[in-house]
């Protein structure tokens, strides 16, 4: 059955691990800049730093949205949790993880959603009418988005 909003990621997201010497303002710049040139509208939702005797942490998460078209919405999910913070000149060194997490979400407007018989009619469209549609066309393009923007990130951290 197809959901009104499903992960494309496994259910703890694809996690990109890394410790040694980076440049965080250039991730996460290299970050922003991807997003906006796919048109997903950028929002940061939590930026913390916390002082810590071993270095500092850092938890930072942001999200990108897209309208693909009047029914579809693509959501990529990000979360930095970065400890142990030392800067070394303009880069930092850190043990790294990164957790991505990539959605797609079907009648986004909420036009299908106001009873029970526009419920039903839903559940008809996309588990009949556009089901291939919705596997083939759209899961497969948010796949592929997800793996060039964590290849991204992956290339910016030199684990490429």
């Amino acid at each position: 059955m197809i959901n009104k909003k499903e992960k494309i990621t496994p259910a703890k997201g694809l996690l990109i691990k890394y410790q040694g010497e980076f440049d965080l303002e250039k991730l996460y710049k290299s970050c922003k800049d991807w997003f906006n040139s796919k048109e997903y509208d950028f929002t940061e939702k939590e930026h913390t730093e916390k002082e810590k005797n071993y270095g500092n942490e850092l938890l930072i998460k942001f999200i990108g949205e897209r309208e693909v078209d009047d029914y579809v919405k693509f959501e990529i999910e990000t979360f930095f949790f970065i400890l142990e913070i030392k800067k070394k000149g303009k880069r930092e060194t850190a043990k790294v993880k990164i957790n991505v997490e990539a959605k797609r979400i079907l009648d986004y407007k909420d036009k299908w959603q106001g009873n029970a018989f526009n419920k039903f009619l839903f559940f008809v469209y996309n588990n009949y009418i556009i089901k291939n549609k919705i596997e083939k066309v759209y899961e497969d393009k948010l796949f592929n988005e997800l793996m060039e923007y964590t290849g991204m990130i992956k290339g910016v951290l030199g684990l490429q």
